[in-house]
């Protein structure tokens, strides 16, 4: 188990981070509390979110934000459409939705003969 740390780096501030050989660092005391967390910004970045690993995270960005929709455990042995399914379940149900399946019953095709 371990700690998965999402960060958000700026394409406009590639200059300033991309020649920087301490930016594991200096992400590293934001998520240790050296600096306000979350959305604390890292020169040409954000520290996003910082999570338990078996925790599956459903996140929308807007520039350079972003929004949680919804949490969940891991399970292991469910696939990816499943999780997929049930995170979106869980947003919905946060914004006040219900989510249903919808299935599609085929339509007779008519022939012409």
């Amino acid at each position: 188990m371990g700690v998965r740390i999402v960060v958000v780096l700026q394409h406009d501030m590639a200059h300033v981070w991309a020649s920087d050989p301490k930016l594991g660092q200096r992400i590293l005391s934001h998520v240790q509390g050296v600096q306000d967390y979350p959305g604390a910004e890292i020169e040409g970045g954000n520290v996003v979110e910082v999570i338990d690993d078996s925790i599956q995270s459903l996140l929308i960005t807007d520039r350079y934000k972003v929004y949680a929709l919804a949490y969940d455990h891991h399970k292991p042995g469910a696939g990816m459409y499943s999780a997929c399914v049930r995170l979106l379940r869980i947003a919905a149900k946060n914004l006040g939705y219900n989510m249903f399946r919808n299935y599609l019953r085929p339509t007779k095709v008519p022939t012409t003969r």
